[in-house]
């Protein structure tokens, strides 16, 4: 084609422009302070050293779950495609026979899909607040909440200190009494980068004096799947989920679940609401039949003998995990996870590029931890997160926990480049 080798040839963004001098810096930034984010391809190293990923209970990994999928797409004589979103062309009665089984899954009068959890989080608090409302989240929420409170309508919004009910208290007084419409607080289930538990029956018990004008939207990413026995999630297994102050719990269906989605569960006139108002639902391409049928699968599959062993093997390691780090005098003192909690341990390692280094190492003998960073986290909370799944071994667990001690020593002695920070 004539003049395609001038324009190969040509720089698409030369660095003098305004933009990409804007970007270059903003990079420049970022790597002079150890906290450039990029793209790895994972090593096949050892599954049992994988204490970085999601997949509580290998059902990302399971030929099961594929075997089962399979037979489910031939059953409803799927396409590939979407084919549009929900409310033009990508609605199917498979789509409808998944959100039906969420539904009763997780003991809720309705459930509606959303591409994934981000997306989920994003268009429910996005739309359900209007300008005479308030809107607070715990200080530790996940991105996706905060995306969703960055285009509310609300014209208050404010955090709360983490699992501090007296300073959600606080700030729910001044709340009432500066709108005229209701308050949504939200908060998660389990909070994935510290591992922690919501204080949910309390909580509930601290807002009774705002009767009615309060509402609550719990985030079960991190427990569906886990808890409430079959996997239903942490609100089923404490029994709130036809609490008065409940608004809607928010299921994200990338971690135990192995697949790709997300649910607002809620009543049908919040479905309705945001089929008609929830942005990203409304103008995206539905998820593919392929990702339905997966997610059919895995929600058929919680309830089975091979799973529910997996789903009691996560929680016996992980008290297995603990166990061991509190029996080692060179960790801790760095665990951020309150005892008797999750899957998922924290440990301090102050300093973002000392982190990496620490979760590097760590890799250089297979084993696959997460070094999480600002913006992720706050400045001077950096931390390497441990994550257990069913497919870990108490053999692999104690190898983790003596490498770290040695690792942690060698930082502590100065042994690191000296353009890392030292503990």
């Amino acid at each position: 084609m004539e003049g395609a080798t001038e324009i190969r040839g040509r720089d698409p963004w030369p660095e003098d422009d305004l933009l990409s001098k804007r970007m270059k810096k903003a990079l420049e930034s970022r790597k002079s302070r150890g906290l450039t984010r990029q793209l790895t391809l994972q090593q096949s190293s050892c599954l049992e050293k994988d204490f970085g990923s999601n997949d509580y209970l290998g059902l990302a990994r399971s030929e099961m779950l594929r075997r089962t999928a399979s037979k489910i797409l031939e059953r409803y004589q799927c396409v590939n495609g979407s084919t549009g979103s929900r409310l033009v062309t990508g609605n199917s009665q498979l789509a409808e026979d998944v959100e039906e089984l969420a539904a009763k899954f997780h003991k809720s009068e309705s459930a509606i899909l959303f591409n994934s959890g981000f997306n989920a989080n994003q268009g429910l608090l996005g739309c359900v607040a209007s300008k005479d409302d308030a809107i607070l989240w715990d200080e530790r929420c996940h991105a996706s909440a905060r995306e969703g409170t960055r285009v509310t309508n609300s014209s208050h919004v404010k955090s709360f200190r983490h699992n501090d009910l007296d300073s959600l208290h606080q700030e729910l007084t001044a709340a009432l009494e500066k709108v005229v419409g209701a308050v949504i607080i939200v908060v998660e289930s389990v909070y994935s980068m510290d591992g922690d538990l919501v204080p949910l029956k309390r909580l509930f018990k601290r807002i009774e004096f705002g009767g009615r004008r309060v509402s609550v939207v719990i985030d079960e990413a991190h427990t569906v799947g886990l808890y409430g026995g079959n996997g239903s999630g942490y609100v089923c297994e404490r029994g709130f989920e036809n609490h008065p102050n409940l608004l809607a719990r928010v299921v994200s269906l990338g971690k135990a679940f192995g697949c790709h989605g997300g649910f607002v569960l809620g009543s049908r006139l919040l479905r309705d609401y945001l089929l008609n108002y929830a942005r990203p639902l409304i103008f995206s391409s539905a998820l593919p039949k392929t990702s339905l049928a997966t997610i059919l699968g895995a929600y058929e599959a919680m309830d089975s003998t091979e799973i529910r062993e997996k789903r009691a093997r996560v929680f016996t390691l992980s008290e297995f995990l603990r166990s061991e780090v509190d029996a080692s005098p060179v960790l801790r003192s760095l665990v951020m996870t309150p005892k008797g909690s999750t899957n998922i341990c924290s440990l301090a390692v102050v300093g973002a590029e000392l982190c990496v280094w620490v979760a590097d190492q760590l890799a250089l003998k297979g084993f696959r931890v997460m070094a999480v960073r600002p913006p992720t986290v706050s400045p001077g909370t950096e931390r390497i997160r441990i994550t257990v799944h069913s497919y870990n071994v108490a053999r692999s667990i104690r190898e983790l926990v003596r490498c770290l001690e040695e690792i942690i020593l060698t930082a502590s002695d100065g042994g690191v480049s000296p353009s890392v920070a030292k503990l």
